[in-house]
Order: C-alpha cells, then structure tokens, then sequence
C-alpha cells in the first residue's frame, strides 16, 4: 500500500489505534520517520465512546493522542471516533485537547465548523461509501469500487463549479492491501493523479486551509 502510494506522490493520513503499538511497536519509528499525518482513531476500534461521561472520554482520547505522539513523535492533528463512535462531549474533548478536526459526522461534501465550548473545531468529510470495507463484504468489486470512485470526482469537480469538494478514500491496509485489488487500485488512483482538477491533501491539510479561509479561492481538493 505505501509503495503505490509513494509512487504517485499521494500523502496518506494515517487512521491509527493508539492500541497498535502494543502490539507492533516498530511501527512507531516507521511512521514517525515518514512524517505522515494522523488522525487518531481511539485505543482499538472495539473500544466504543457510546455511553463515556465527558471526563472518561476526555482520559481516553488524552491516553490515545500521548501514546501516539510518544511512539511516532507525531502529535495527531484529526480524530476518527473508534467505530465512529463518539458521544454529544466528543466535540468538546476534542476541541480542549487541541484536535484541529474530526470525520466522525459524515455530513457534507466541504468541511463545516463545528460549535464547541471553547477553541475551534473542524468537521472533515469522511465517506462510508467510497471506503473499501464495502470489498470485504462483498457489496462491490474492486473494479466496481474504482468506478464508483471515478464517477464520484466526476461529480463533485461539476458541482464544485470552479470552487472546492472533498472526495475522502477510505483504504484499510487488509483489505486494499489484498494482491487482487492492488491493480484497480493503482488504476483508480493514476487516474485521479492524471487530472487536472483534482489535488491528494491530508485532513489535516484540508482543515488547516479551511481555518484560514482558503478553500473560499478557486482549486479543487479531493
């Protein structure tokens, strides 16, 4: 997976359970060495937020956000709620702990801000459908995806008219990672390198320029 990215030049952002390192530490200095971006993604994706009073939920993003810095050197800028779990705080704990944005609420195709007690907080679009878990139950082909994906920019750069969409593809190293997905992917994501009209940015990125008002001039991001 890194390989074909590297090879087009497309920047990842790292979803990335705090858990992992438990596991497979060596990743840590890997990423860390990479400088990609990450948005964390709570301790394990089994270890839901549902239910969390805000100062349980405050402890357990503050644990996942410290792991994950101590162990790549990468202090997370975004956050994905474990299963996309998240409780009516997470934008407050978010917020106090200086996360500059979150993909939970799948909402829009442009980023919004969303209204938190104190500091500021972005909501960067995620995408349930243009994500590859939808191989893994079988709901679409690995060419179907890349077509699915294809008439999706196709779109987006239309109704964008001149202005910007965000276009986020979600890509779970098991699944897209599979040998017999590697060519439609590669074919999916050259065509997209290929256009014109479509820039590969992190979330991060894609907050920060919204933050400083620069999605308002003319580009596209995907």
């Amino acid at each position: 997976m890194l390989r074909l990215l590297d090879s087009l030049a497309i920047p990842p952002t790292f979803s990335l359970n705090s858990g992992v390192f438990d596991h497979y530490p060596e990743l840590g200095a890997l990423l860390g060495s990479r400088g990609d971006s990450i948005m964390a993604h709570g301790r394990y994706n089994t270890e839901y937020h549902n239910g969390l009073s805000f100062e349980e939920e405050r402890e357990l993003v503050g644990s996942s956000l410290r792991d994950i810095e101590e162990a790549t050197g990468i202090r997370p800028a975004g956050w994905l709620g474990p299963g996309i779990s998240g409780t009516a705080n997470t934008p407050d704990v978010l917020a106090e702990l200086a996360v500059t944005y979150h993909a939970d609420w799948v909402l829009d195709d442009v980023p919004a801000e969303v209204e938190v007690r104190r500091g500021r907080l972005i909501s960067v679009p995620y995408s349930f459908e243009l994500n590859d878990s939808r191989l893994n139950t079988g709901a679409v082909t690995a060419a179907g995806f890349a077509d699915m994906c294809l008439r999706q920019a196709d779109v987006l750069v239309d109704e964008a008219d001149g202005g910007a969409a965000v276009m986020a593809i979600a890509l779970h190293t098991f699944i897209s990672s599979q040998p017999h997905i590697q060519g439609a992917l590669q074919g999916l994501l050259a065509a997209l390198r290929g256009r014109g009209d479509v820039l590969f940015t992190t979330g991060e990125q894609i907050a920060t320029w919204y933050l400083e008002g620069a999605l308002t001039a003319p580009g596209r991001e995907i």
